[in-house]
């Protein structure tokens, strides 16, 4: 199966808000469901595999989705030494704590051997998947993977430098033309960190499909495709 694909069926998942009883979840050892004022996100350990899943922005018309959006456009100001998003490391803040309690708990079990985290998102998950790779491979000194998927910059170009530094194999994926991958706009000074992949769309979908090209189910198609490649 096509590593893309893969990363995406726990990145989709996590905008259902999944119980772990999922045909997905089948062999896992654990699933602990992370859900904070606007978001949700999910932990779930495999034999050889431990993931960390994260859920785009919700529906706008919904108080907690309004809210969310809100999040997304409150750039300033910068937090983390004047280089980070300020809604989207608000986002992430509340599953610190999970996050690291989490690690903290294997690393009690001894006889546990902790595989590399695997993080990822899409959208404002793709965000939180970004700072939860940076969180575990800067301050927890662990390596980590991680895909996002219809990103915005998280970051300035400090933020790019020191994010490219760690230990962190990181892969952005966009689909086509998806309007996501230019914000916030370069002009304020953030960029995209890691590696970049591009999903192909038809030449036309720069005009007229930005916004189509971001959404989840299209995604889904176009890694389809790529997957039968």
């Amino acid at each position: 199966m096509n590593k893309l694909y893969d990363a995406w069926r726990f990145a989709s998942i996590a905008y259902e808000k999944p119980t772990g009883k999922e045909r997905l979840f089948q062999g896992a050892v654990e699933f602990i469901p992370m859900e904070t004022e606007l978001d949700f996100g999910f932990i779930v350990r495999y034999p050889n595999r431990l993931i960390f899943s994260f859920r785009g922005t919700g529906d706008f018309k919904t108080r907690r989705g309004l809210k969310a959006w809100r999040g997304n456009i409150d750039t300033y100001p910068l937090e983390q030494g004047n280089t980070i998003h300020n809604g989207f490391y608000d986002a992430w803040r509340p599953y610190k704590v999970t996050i690291d309690g989490y690690l903290n708990y294997l690393i009690r079990k001894k006889s546990l051997v902790i595989p590399t985290s695997e993080f990822y998102g899409q959208s404002r998950g793709g965000t939180t998947c970004t700072l939860g790779a940076r969180h575990v491979a800067k301050n927890r000194k662990m390596p980590c993977t991680g895909i996002s998927y219809g990103s915005p910059a998280v970051g300035i170009k400090a933020f790019r430098n020191e994010f490219n530094m760690l230990p962190i194999d990181f892969t952005r994926v966009i689909n086509g033309y998806d309007f996501a991958q230019h914000v916030p706009f370069r002009s304020l000074g953030f960029r995209h960190v890691g590696k970049y992949y591009w999903l192909y769309q038809p030449f036309y979908h720069r005009y007229f499909c930005k916004i189509y090209d971001h959404i989840p189910k299209n995604y889904t198609k176009a890694l389809l495709k790529l997957n039968d490649k």
